[in-house]
């Protein structure tokens, strides 16, 4: 009787452990078959396999057939593993420890397999779920996962059946007429049409209509009656609010108090670059137009104007008050609202609105008694003529 592949338990007071570990040598090359010995000669050449001790033979192949991982790519497997169609979130955890094994996540594998399961999911209501619990372990991301899925999957079970309604069928006449509703007739077939009654799925969607050939338009016309909030209207109805004309804030104005005591600061006007003269030029015309600004013989405040060009070929001008009026201005200490205060007054709102307001600041007036603090020098090849330049804002900014 054969006995290749099998060694009796070694006994110290027969043999020694040498020739015991030769015998397990020459059996291991016995039985691994022809192609796995030529591999291992290739892999040992030119020391013959025999010549090899077990563990020399034991980590040649292993070193062959399994070699050792390397961590960043394994992690980037780790990573880019998803949750896959019809995959369960149990099993799509198990997949993920598998994965991880040979990350060396060490003590963070709990939190690296709850992080990639997170990411993972298929279902996004879920992951909005999972998210929002303060102190997430593992087990308990499993846990609501587990319940999200079986509560999706009672929920289909209840739309099926909700959806089941049976569809009757009539027979198509031959010469039948369009939105007769029991029968229709579609270029030159004939047969069966199938009709919809109750809540059941829907018979074919909209991309169907571009190989159904018939003049849709003539059948299905929707239209709206006494629609008085069409953009036209509401144009035309509210034209003083679209205007291009700048508005006005009316029965309010901008009153600015300087310390008592303080000095008036006169600045010179600033050199405008010949690039942008002329467009520099055009836009102070533009606000003047508008009433924004007025021309002055004299002041006692200056304040140089700075050009800021777009990229839309506009000019805007600012005023820098950094140095004449801002030092002595005084300012209302209003206590603004946090973000937070803001949000909790939304509470239960349903609309909202965004207005956005042409040259807001631009709306609102300075009464006489401000208008000098604010006045802009003006430097042309003529004369030199001095501006009052309406904007609380720059000043305060």
């Amino acid at each position: 009787m054969a006995t290749i592949g099998h060694t009796e338990a070694f006994n110290p007071e027969n043999e020694r452990i040498s020739a015991y570990l030769d015998k397990q040598v020459a059996i291991l090359l016995s039985v691994i078959g022809g192609k796995t010995y030529a591999l291992l000669s290739d892999l040992l050449a030119p020391t013959k396999p025999a010549e090899k001790n077990l563990k020399d033979l034991e980590e040649a192949l292993q070193t062959h057939f399994e070699p050792k991982p390397v961590v960043i790519a394994e992690r980037f497997q780790f990573h880019q593993r998803y949750q896959e169609p019809g995959e369960s979130v149990a099993k799509y955890k198990a997949e993920l420890r598998r994965l991880a094994a040979s990350c060396k996540f060490g003590d963070y594998l709990p939190q690296a397999i709850r992080d990639r399961l997170i990411c993972g999911l298929r279902s996004e209501g879920t992951q909005k779920r999972l998210l929002v619990e303060a102190e997430l372990t593992l087990t308990k991301a499993l846990e609501i996962a587990q319940r999200m899925e079986a509560a999706d999957r009672n929920t289909q079970r209840l739309k099926q059946k909700g959806n089941s309604d049976p569809l009757r069928v009539s027979d198509v006449h031959r010469n039948s007429t369009h939105g007769s509703g029991s029968s229709a007739r579609s270029g030159t077939h004939e047969g069966s049409v199938v009709e919809k009654h109750g809540n059941g799925p829907t018979l074919f969607g909209r991309d169907w209509l571009m190989y159904i050939r018939m003049d849709w338009s003539s059948l299905c016309v929707a239209t709206v009656q006494n629609n008085t909030l069409t953009l036209k209207n509401l144009l035309t109805t509210y034209s003083d609010v679209f205007k291009k004309e700048l508005g006005t804030l009316s029965g309010f104005k901008v009153k600015l108090s300087v310390k008592p005591g303080s000095k008036p600061q006169f600045c010179r006007a600033r050199q405008v670059p010949y690039a942008i003269r002329d467009a520099v030029d055009r836009e102070l015309k533009r606000l003047e137009s508008f009433g924004v600004i007025e021309s002055v013989s004299h002041s006692e405040w200056a304040t140089p104007l700075v050009a800021v060009p777009k990229s839309d070929g506009s000019v805007p001008l600012c005023g820098d008050y950094s140095k004449t009026v801002n030092p002595v201005l005084d300012i209302d200490q209003y206590p603004l609202p946090r973000p937070e205060d803001l949000m909790s007054c939304l509470t239960g709102g349903c609309k909202f609105s965004k207005l956005d307001l042409s040259s807001a600041y631009h709306q609102m007036i300075l009464d006489e008694e401000s208008r000098p603090y604010v006045t802009a020098p003006k430097r042309n090849l003529e004369n030199k003529i001095l501006v009052w330049y309406f904007d609380p804002f720059l000043i305060l900014r």
